[in-house]
């Protein structure tokens, strides 16, 4: 794996996260692990155009290090009760 990869995808899942795009598809998720599917999908989606030769793994890695700032945007999406 590529550490600099890894930490892109990191930080677009983070700024995916925080972006209005992401706090809307919060709002439509029943639970955190339907959420960050949906992440993980977007982000795959843009890479197989930006780059295509980024390995599952590094998609895997990148999500699971931003996983605590989605999950703080995640939660802040929540319905307030």
């Amino acid at each position: 794996m590529r550490p600099d990869r890894v930490d892109a995808i990191r930080q677009a899942a983070e700024a995916l996260a925080a972006d209005p795009t992401g706090q809307d598809i919060a709002k439509h998720c029943n639970s955190f692990d339907e959420y960050l599917i949906f992440l993980t999908w977007n982000i795959y989606e843009a890479l197989g155009e930006l780059g295509p030769d980024t390995m599952v793994a590094e998609i895997q890695a990148g999500v699971n290090e931003a996983k605590s700032v989605c999950r703080t945007e995640y939660e802040a999406c929540l319905p307030k009760g």
